[in-house]
């Protein structure tokens, strides 16, 4: 949660039942996150360097698998949010961007 827009590349999120707990991001295969608050920074820091530290938007998508005894299988899809006015480095054409 943040103000403004916050999502700036869709977020796949792939919920898989399991035993044991973790996360993997597409763009590091292999690499298990045990950490909520690692996969957290990884999804901010993956943002920056794909859309810049400023406001812009990018439609590659972040892929995330969560594998936890809590879930059931499930696919969510995050969106960037709305927004009319460009702010920071977005576009002044944000708003067609995001529909």
């Amino acid at each position: 949660r943040g103000t403004g827009i916050v999502t700036r590349r869709p977020l796949v999120l792939q919920l898989y039942h399991s035993r044991e707990e973790y996360g993997e991001f597409l763009h590091q295969p292999g690499k298990k996150f045990y950490d909520f608050d690692a996969i957290c920074q990884e999804i901010e820091a993956d943002t920056v360097r794909v859309c810049g530290g400023n406001k812009g938007l990018d439609p590659r998508p972040i892929n995330l698998k969560v594998y936890s005894p809590n879930v059931l299988a499930l696919t969510l899809i995050d969106l960037p949010g709305a927004t009319k006015v460009a702010v920071g480095d977005q576009p002044e054409d944000i708003g067609e961007q995001i529909r």
